[in-house]
């Protein structure tokens, strides 16, 4: 099984090096991020499954840094923690893309619940929407010569009959 990768986006070292410890511990891989800019840079190339970010950076702040992560990765889970919480940055941040909103100090083992729960939902998401693809109908029908159309009518009316039907042809024109 893959680990999965968490985007700690802190700008006190101190902080990330406590959560990285524990998340590492857990099992994920973490990349760090002090930064919105190197946040948003960090997603690419480190591929993040989740992000976990404090509300104030040195550039900005989360209300800055989600948008701008949905648009990229949308889909991507996103937990905010924040030592300066209020119910209306809270609102703000769910309605901007937050997941979830905890207020420092946040107890680590809850967090890691709700980030394993997070990452199933998605995967869970991905699962229910490539198992919606594969059960839409496909026309066997591509071509749109004549010859194809006539052929479409014909199986279309052989496949509403009870009758049993050969079909042949020359070595290769089938599958």
């Amino acid at each position: 099984m893959r680990r999965h990768n968490i985007l700690l986006v802190d700008d006190e070292p101190s902080i990330r090096f406590g959560i990285r410890e524990y998340l590492s511990g857990s099992g994920f891989e973490v990349a760090e991020a002090a930064t919105v800019a190197q946040a948003l840079d960090t997603a690419a190339k480190f591929q993040a499954d989740l992000v976990l970010t404090d509300f104030r950076l040195p550039d900005g702040d989360a209300l800055d840094l989600m948008p701008k992560l949905r648009a990229r990765f949308p889909g991507l889970p996103i937990i905010l923690i924040t030592g300066f919480g209020t119910v209306e940055m809270a609102v703000k941040a769910m309605q901007l893309g937050a997941d979830h909103v905890y207020t420092k100090p946040v107890e680590l083992p809850m967090l890691v619940a709700q980030i394993q729960r997070l990452l199933e939902q998605r995967r869970s998401e991905r699962s229910q929407r490539a198992k919606e693809r594969t059960k839409r109908p496909r026309n066997p029908f591509l071509g749109v010569s004549a010859a194809i159309r006539d052929l479409e009518i014909k199986a279309t009316r052989v496949a509403q009959s009870q009758a049993t039907v050969l079909i042949t042809g020359e070595t290769g024109s089938g599958k």
